[in-house]
């Protein structure tokens, strides 16, 4: 099932995941293999200009997922769809040829820099491989951008091991919009930096969004960035998505009890002011081998019987919202105050 922006259809999606799901085969020396289920079962539908945000703890798959979106994963069934075409079939050619329309923004910003060469020539590099433009007018094509990402003229001719941690997340970025993409998948973009460059990243994303159209992918486990950003926001846990729908009614009347947890660990502000959800307790469990039933049951101060039993299927709340959740089914107010949030 495919949830998408309430001004959209599913078949003028940029980007598709259909029953995406990737598992791993651990062998070992000593006694039989296992499995580790990193996505299960992920329907996603991201319209042309939209940010889709994707959250949850740490292991819940959100990398595996951006890897897959990207073909840079197979995925064990299921297929991801770039303007209505398969991505993993294609040859690789046509696949590298690709590369100019989906870009990615890994986490480890250092580790995806080369670190014996300079930094303009690594946002330059891009046009070389595609055959983009004159050495000049790469040159200052890539000087323009990263001008625009605040990186000073100084230091475009320096090695990323004398950049921050920041700097280096400001090189990347404009090394994967050199190509200006259709679609960028953005993993933790802001996880390395300071809060004054966070928002200049966040900033300098909605701008490239709005003037070239770009459709955003946008993983963190910052929840205000998220609010901030994102038009839409999809909840991970354990493999699968268990919440989505447009980000302001999702943070005001958040339906999952996963959700509303996240939501209860962020700080606020106001010390007299109670959280209105119970944040969650424990570990989350091995996606080697996960629960029966919801695999949030073992969690939820809410679980009961059939939790343990069945997993839930994403129900459609309303055209552009749903929630994995058994408690729906019993609590028809919870269903109520989410639709009527968004109306």
């Amino acid at each position: 099932m495919h949830l998408v922006g309430p001004s959209s259809e599913s078949g003028a999606a940029i980007l598709e995941a259909r029953n995406l799901s990737c598992v791993f085969e651990l062998r070992r020396f000593l006694g039989p293999s296992k499995s580790v289920h990193a996505v299960r079962g992920v329907d996603l539908a991201v319209v042309p200009g939209e940010v889709l945000g994707i959250v949850g703890e740490s292991g819940c798959g959100k990398s595996t997922l951006a890897r897959l979106l990207l073909g840079l994963e197979a995925p064990t069934t299921g297929e991801v769809l770039l303007q209505g075409r398969p991505l993993c079939r294609r040859s690789l050619e046509t696949r590298r040829a690709l590369a100019g329309q989906i870009q990615i923004v890994f986490q480890d910003t250092r580790g995806t820099l080369d670190p014996r060469e300079r930094v303009i020539d690594q946002v330059v590099e891009p046009l070389e491989i595609h055959g983009i433009g004159e050495e000049v007018g790469r040159t200052e094509k890539a000087a323009s951008l990263l001008s625009d990402f605040g990186l000073p003229r100084h230091l475009w001719d320096r090695f990323p091991h004398q950049l921050s941690g920041g700097q280096c997340q400001r090189v990347v970025l404009a090394r994967a919009l050199i190509l200006e993409p259709k679609v960028l998948v953005c993993d933790e973009p802001t996880s390395a930096a300071d809060v004054s460059v966070q928002a200049q990243v966040v900033n300098l994303l909605r701008e490239v969004r709005d003037r070239l159209g770009l459709t955003i992918v946008f993983i963190s486990h910052n929840l205000a960035v998220v609010r901030h950003l994102c038009d839409r926001v999809a909840v991970m846990y354990l493999g699968r998505i268990v919440e989505t729908g447009p980000t302001e009614p999702v943070f005001r009347a958040p339906c999952h009890p996963y959700t509303q947890s996240l939501l209860a660990a962020v700080p606020i502000p106001d010390p007299l002011r109670k959280q209105d959800w119970l944040a969650v307790s424990g570990e989350p469990p091995s996606p080697i081998d996960p629960p029966s039933g919801c695999a949030f049951h073992p969690r939820c101060p809410s679980a009961h019987d059939r939790c343990r039993a069945e997993n839930p299927g994403l129900r459609v709340i309303s055209s552009n919202r749903g929630a994995a959740c058994h408690l729906l089914d019993q609590d028809e107010d919870l269903a109520d105050l989410a639709d009527g949030v968004e109306a």
